[in-house]
């Protein structure tokens, strides 16, 4: 976290002459260098941010948040930071976190939170009365236990998260009676099974890709497009006793919630620990959905034009060895499209889940933009046959079933919909273009109508675009990376308007030094700071590092906006940034962000540079400054709520060599002087100076912010000496004011 003081020290000198001097203290938080992490292993960034790699090769982030006060906070990215999910722990305020047997530990009085990786695991349990076997963490994952020592005031914990390219799905228990089996067929035997920390999880997807893949490559990155899968928390407190946390997550609130039952927390020993786990996975969470004498699949969207080459499932194996094959059907008709060639699927050995590749027999052809349905099928040997495929539950109708005996694939078929996803995906070719062997030409025209651009994503960097980040300091540089597409080429886009706001200041509303600042690009002139009073405003723009996109010919792009807000933007958790592009024909495109924060911030600088108390006779009390204000004046600027504090050294006699003991116990001793201070002009109210800051009478909790031109306070100072003990002569030292957050 960056903080900025500005502190004033004022030199007292002959006749208690005082002259007033600057000191600027900057702490800045230290850069992060490149680092690959090990795999599972947690690896030091700098002492409050570490990282650890996946088996799948992705980074996952723990470190505390910049906030004031600091919160850890756990940050997992997929496939090359194409998607990425972020959980803030607000419960513990602490910077920097306890490294230990690959653990990071951070704790208070109340709460402690524990970070560490998580090895792929399998899990048994016995579900309808048969042992039952579970893969979870395919590619290693990260638990955090939230640690509560004494009884919370609350039974609902919130964790904020922030994400990109990613949609939650829950996944509901199997039945109300049975949450982890169900017999879908009614034939009185289980036939679905999952484990119980997957009942009330959640399963995170890619939110645009589909799953018919390009490439090979393409399907070995994404293949279901399943990024991560957050299993349910459970409870337990220090004797053992176990319950299971409700888990929520409300993408439009951003936030995570995990509930426990009220009375449970009302009878539980402390400490009591809650233990959400996120696994890097790339299959469904269920099982046993049963492909035997069943058509079923998933549907999806294809890209473009191409031929499809295989099909690849995840599929649990039974006790026997079954027939299992492939197909594609059309959505619009449910028509055939093609199938593939037939596998034996070995029983042996028994319960072993793998994915299973099949190429399609001949050549069959796909459309781009044309809804496809990508299905299995297996033989029923005997009755206890089994061959299930994976699936995660959808909000959305995205798969389908037919119950058909083994054999020649139905055309066409005749499916149930119903809300599944199933870990099943298809690769393709695209289809190369012919050469004619002969041509003729014409001429032809048609009216092109125009495509609106797209705000396709932004993001707040600091200055040097390595690092993401929440926050802004006044005076400080930020980078917004904004991507834009626009199907005509970039070359239709007209301008770019960039709006920082507070969260309640409307869009509309005029801009304004606290509140509301505007910047825009041209296509004429660039990037230029519209307001609040370009030119006369502390809010800037940094023109020589703004970019823009190389090429215009391009369909999308990026363009990089370098700012730095104001010196008296108002300290608050609830900035928003609002992104509109529009092209030459004014069709528009917006997109709005919140919940930035921006810091606190001060300033102080000397009105009055210099003050004296004149002659003061031995027992002297309450003696004033001698200007015609009685009054030291600065002048305050800052963002927010503000304070100012003084300290005072030890005086000495210019003449002899002699020390003036400061004293604020409000008796004087030989050889001792006291100052009082306060900002009304009163000593009946007043602060003793002492040798640490102390903060002034009246200046406890002065609200801001402040003009950008600042403000003037007066800090009224009263002397008071020793009856005796004290040498004649001209008398010297150092008081200082300290501006700070209030």
């Amino acid at each position: 976290m960056k903080r900025y003081m500005v502190a004033v020290i004022i030199i007292i000198l002959a006749s208690l002459l005082l002259v007033l001097a600057f000191m600027c203290t900057v702490e800045k938080e230290k850069e992060l260098p490149d680092t690959e992490a090990e795999p599972l292993a947690l690896q030091e960034i700098n002492p409050s941010t570490y990282v650890f790699m996946s088996l799948g090769g992705d980074e996952i982030e723990i470190g505390s948040e910049r906030h004031s006060p600091p919160q850890p906070y756990l940050n997992l990215s997929k496939w090359d930071g194409e998607v990425y999910l972020r959980v803030n722990v607000p419960y513990v305020e602490a910077e920097v976190p306890e490294f230990f047997n690959n653990r990071l530990k951070w704790t208070t009085r109340k709460y402690g939170v524990e970070f560490y990786p998580k090895e792929p695991e399998e899990i048994s349990e016995v579900i309808a009365g048969k042992e039952f076997w579970f893969r979870q963490n395919a590619e290693g994952g990260v638990e955090f236990d939230l640690v509560l020592k004494e009884k919370p005031d609350t039974n609902v914990f919130r964790f904020p998260i922030q994400s990109k390219g990613l949609r939650f799905y829950y996944q509901p228990p199997l039945h109300p009676e049975h949450p982890t089996w169900a017999d879908t067929d009614g034939d009185s035997v289980p036939d679905v099974f999952t484990s119980e920390n997957v009942v009330g999880s959640f399963a995170v997807y890619h939110e645009t890709q589909a799953k018919l893949w390009k490439t090979r490559e393409e399907a070995e990155k994404y293949r279901t497009g399943k990024a991560f899968h957050i299993y349910r928390p459970k409870v337990s407190d220090a004797e053992g006793k176990e319950i299971w946390g409700e888990l929520n997550i409300d993408e439009e609130e951003g936030v995570l919630t995990v509930t426990i039952d009220p009375d449970w927390l009302d009878n539980a020993v402390y400490p009591v620990t809650i233990d959400p786990k996120f696994g890097y996975e790339s299959v469904g969470s269920y099982y046993g959905d049963l492909m035997n004498d069943v058509i079923k699949g998933s549907w999806f969207t294809c890209p473009e034009d191409g031929t499809a080459e295989s099909l690849s499932m995840y599929i649990q194996n039974g006790w026997t060895d079954e027939q299992v094959k492939g197909a594609i059907y059309k959505k619009s008709d449910n028509s055939l499209v093609g199938s593939t060639e037939e596998k034996t699927i070995s029983g042996t050995p028994s319960w072993t889940p793998a994915w299973y590749t099949f190429n399609f027999l001949g050549s069959p052809s796909l459309s781009a933009g044309e809804d496809y349905f990508l299905v299995g099928w297996a033989n029923k040997n005997t009755s206890g046959s089994f061959k299930s495929i994976y699936y995660d539950e959808m909000t959305e109708e995205k798969a389908g079933y037919q119950s058909k005996t083994y054999g020649a694939w139905p055309d066409p078929w005749s499916p149930t919909l119903y809300k599944y996803r199933f870990s099943i995906y298809c690769t393709y070719t695209t289809q190369p273009s012919s050469t004619p062997s002969s041509e003729s030409s014409s001429t032809g025209s048609f009216d092109l109508e125009n495509a609106a651009p797209a705000v396709t994503d932004f993001t707040l960097y600091e200055s040097d675009e390595s690092g993401m980040t929440t926050q802004m300091t006044p005076q400080t540089e930020y980078a917004v990376k904004i991507e834009v597409s626009d199907a005509n080429k970039l070359e239709d886009i007209a301008q770019i308007e960039v709006i920082l706001k507070t969260n309640t200041t409307p869009l509309t509303a005029g801009d304004n030094v606290t509140d509301k600042a505007t910047y825009k690009w041209t296509a004429s002139n660039g990037w230029e700071f519209v307001g609040p009073g370009a030119g006369g405003s502390t809010w800037a723009i940094n023109a020589s590092a703004c970019r823009q996109p190389s090429d215009f010919t391009a369909t999308s792009g990026t363009w990089w906006l370098h700012f730095v807000p104001g010196k008296v933007a108002r300290e608050s958790q609830r900035w928003d940034i609002y992104v509109k592009a529009m092209d030459t024909q004014s069709a528009s495109d917006e997109m709005i962000k919140w919940d930035y924060e921006m810091m606190w911030y001060g300033e102080l600088s000397a009105v009055d540079t210099s003050y004296e108390f004149g002659d003061v006779q031995l027992g002297a009390e309450n003696v004033t400054i001698t200007d015609s204000d009685s009054a030291i004046n600065v002048t305050t600027i800052a963002n927010g709520n503000y304070k100012l504090a003084s300290k005072s050294t030890n005086w000495v006699n210019e003449t002899f060599g002699s020390t003036a003991m400061l004293d604020w116990d409000g008796t004087l001793s030989s050889g001792e002087f006291a100052l009082k201070v306060d900002g009304y002009g009163s000593v009946d109210s007043f602060t003793f100076v002492r040798d640490t800051y102390t903060t002034i009478q009246d200046f406890s909790s002065v609200s801001g912010p402040t003009a950008e031109t600042g403000e003037n306070r007066g800090i009224y100072q009263w002397l008071s000496v020793a009856s005796e003990g004290l040498l004649p002569g001209t008398y010297k030292g150092t008081y200082y004011v300290q501006i700070a957050n209030g």
